[in-house]
C-alpha cells in the first residue's frame, strides 16, 4: 500500500508540472534528482488534500448517505457477506481510491494556475529564478526598448532594437533584433562601419503601422532577424551621440538620432 501511495505521489507531482505552463517554464533546465524531488514535493501536498477528503468523508458519513439516498447498497453490506471484505480491508480499499484523487487534484489546480497567473509576472520569475546574465540583460533592452549594438564573430554588426526572448526551452540560443543599421568592424582599428541604413527605410516606404506605403513590398516585422546567440562576440548598448564622440562619423540622418538609446559603454562580451 505505501508503494502505490508513494507512486500516486510522484504522479500526481509530474502530471501537475507538466500541466502548468509556469511550472513547465521553471523545470525547463532541471533534470535528476532535482526534478524528482519537485514532482515528489508536489505530489505530497496533493496526496495531503486527497488525505484531507478522506477525513472529510468519514467525519460526516457521507459514502453512506450518498449510497442510502441512491438506495443502491451499503457500507455494512460493502463489508459483510456480498462482498466478503473485512473491515480492515475495506479501509485498506478505501484509502487506496482515495490517494487516486491527488492525480484530479493536480490538473485542478494547475489549469487554474494557467487561467489567472499573469503571464508577464510568470516569466519575470522565471527570468530572476533560472535566467542566465545574457537573459536578463536581453530582457532589460527589450522591455526598455533601448538601442543596441551586436557584434558577431565574424565582424558583422547590428544596430537595433532587441524583441521579446522566450525562455520555455533551456538557454536562449537566439537573438531576436530588428535592425536599423547594419556593417562591419574594421579589421585594423574594430571601430563599426556602417553600410546599411535600414532606419531610412522605414521611414521613407513604410507607415505608421509598419506597414509599406504602396501595399507591397517587406512589412517592418520581416525585417527581424535571428542572430545566434553561439556566433554572438559582444552585445552593448549603442547612442549615436556617443559615436559621434569616439570615432567622429554620423552615419545616421537627424530624424534617426531620436530612436537611438542611451549609453554606449555598456556591453558584455558573450
Amino acid at each position: 500500500m505505501g508503494a502505490i501511495i508513494l507512486v500516486v505521489c510522484f504522479l500526481s507531482g509530474y502530471v501537475y508540472i507538466k500541466t502548468s505552463k509556469h511550472q513547465q517554464h521553471l523545470t525547463s533546465r532541471e533534470d535528476g534528482h532535482r526534478y524528482y524531488f519537485r514532482c515528489g514535493y508536489r505530489g505530497f501536498l496533493f496526496c495531503l488534500f486527497a488525505v484531507l477528503t478522506a477525513f472529510i468523508l468519514d467525519y460526516f458519513n457521507l459514502p453512506s448517505a450518498f449510497l442510502k439516498h441512491t438506495n443502491w447498497t451499503t457500507i455494512e453490506r460493502l463489508i459483510g457477506p456480498t462482498w466478503k471484505l473485512k473491515p480492515g480491508e475495506y479501509r485498506n480499499i478505501k484509502y487506496f481510491l482515495i490517494s487516486f484523487l491527488a492525480v484530479p487534484y493536480a490538473v485542478i489546480w494547475a489549469n487554474i494556475c494557467n487561467l489567472f497567473r499573469n503571464a508577464e509576472r510568470s516569466d519575470q520569475i522565471v527570468l530572476e529564478r533560472i535566467g542566465t546574465s545574457l537573459e536578463k540583460y536581453l530582457s532589460e533592452l527589450g522591455n526598455s526598448y533601448k538601442t543596441v549594438l551586436i557584434t558577431l564573430n565574424s565582424r558583422k554588426t547590428y544596430v537595433g532594437i532587441v524583441k521579446n526572448t522566450a525562455l520555455e526551452a533551456g538557454e536562449v540560443q537566439y537573438i531576436k533584433l530588428l535592425p536599423i543599421l547594419s556593417g562591419y568592424r574594421d579589421e585594423k582599428t574594430l571601430n563599426p562601419q556602417f553600410t546599411t541604413n535600414y532606419f531610412e527605410h522605414y521611414s521613407n516606404n513604410l507607415n505608421d503601422q509598419g506597414d509599406p506605403n504602396d501595399n507591397n513590398g517587406a512589412k517592418l516585422e520581416d525585417f527581424v532577424v535571428l542572430l545566434p546567440v553561439a556566433e554572438v562576440n559582444q552585445i552593448g548598448q549603442f547612442n549615436i551621440d556617443t559615436y559621434r564622440q569616439f570615432i567622429g562619423q554620423d552615419p545616421l540622418s537627424e530624424g534617426t538620432q531620436q530612436v537611438i538609446g542611451t549609453g554606449y559603454s555598456t556591453s558584455i562580451n558573450v
